[in-house]
């Protein structure tokens, strides 16, 4: 896809946040693909494009051209990389099921005001 390379650094830049890993070298390359690639398990592919057709997750290959990669990012723990991640799915979880809720509040009251 045209522009994919830029995407990818772009979000890896970002990502060095989220994974608590600010430079990206022969040795932390796997650590950071492990990271990352359980945080997309949890939200989705971290390439998206408009059509949404052609949406993937960041591989190692695409970690690995970009060593040599560093940020301002703070170092973050295995536990705390964890613990995040585990809060997201924990979002995620809920807002599904208050999302359920309301459908089935609205069909509730759909079918209260039918029967009237």
């Amino acid at each position: 896809m045209e522009g994919e390379p830029w995407v990818i650094t772009d979000n890896l830049i970002w990502m060095t946040m989220l994974v608590g890993i600010n430079e990206i070298t022969e040795k932390t390359a796997p650590e950071f693909f492990k990271r990352l690639y359980a945080y997309q398990l949890v939200r989705g592919p971290m390439v998206m494009y408009t059509d949404k057709t052609q949406n993937r997750f960041i591989s190692l290959a695409d970690i690995t051209r970009r060593i040599g990669l560093k940020t301002n990012a703070s170092p973050r723990t295995q536990a705390q990389f964890n613990k995040d991640v585990l809060i997201a799915e924990l979002y995620l979880l809920a807002m599904q099921a208050w999302q359920e809720q309301q459908a089935v509040a609205d069909l509730v009251a759909t079918n209260t005001q039918r029967a009237k």
